[in-house]
């Protein structure tokens, strides 16, 4: 059977007079309990995020390179001064 005594709770509070010891402890246990699988739900959060964030950033890279691309096609078009046939007028105009 709990004893009646007082004890310091990891806050360095005093336990209450009448609480049994018992009763602090599951107490505590559930609260441990509660963050643990709080504490578990944000590390794992943190992973899939972390996974999304590297996934997204190999795709800025591989855009990146097909903008330079494009923009370095563009230059070389323009210092040979032909017309891109995009931007010439349709015969029937």
């Amino acid at each position: 059977m709990a004893k009646n005594v007082q004890i310091r709770d990891i806050y360095g509070q005093r336990q209450k007079k009448g609480t049994p010891v018992s009763t602090e402890i599951a107490e505590f246990n559930a609260r441990l309990e509660k963050c643990e699988t709080a504490l578990a739900h944000l590390t794992k959060s943190n992973d899939e995020l972390s996974d999304i964030v590297a996934t997204q950033q190999t795709q800025i890279a591989v855009l990146q390179r097909r903008v330079d691309m494009l923009l370095s096609r563009e230059a070389e078009r323009e210092a040979q001064g032909t017309e891109y046939v995009a931007d010439q007028r349709p015969p029937h105009w």
